[in-house]
């Protein structure tokens, strides 16, 4: 996949979360945002850092990594993740 960013060929993962917008005659559409986790753009990130420093996961660092996961997730953002699920947007 490309970033739609910085258009590099180094997209790590994506996450599809619901989102909710307002269309030109006033109706609400539900939809999904992609959000890419992209080595260039994103290399201070500790989860493209951890890719870095490992190369690839293990059974000894998938809870590391499941941290580092979590925490991507978590910024992205969740408040709208979790009102879109309680039919609120």
């Amino acid at each position: 996949m490309i970033c739609p960013r910085c258009r590099a060929d180094e997209v790590l993962a994506v996450l599809r979360r619901p989102h909710t917008w307002t269309d030109a005659s006033g109706d609400r559409v539900r939809g999904v945002r992609e959000i890419v986790l992209c080595a260039r753009c994103d290399a201070d990130d500790p989860l493209v850092i951890f890719f870095a420093v490992r190369g690839t996961a293990t059974k000894e660092t998938a809870a590391e990594l499941a941290g580092h996961l979590r925490r991507w997730i978590d910024r992205t953002q969740p408040d709208e993740f979790d009102a879109w699920y309680r039919g609120e947007v």
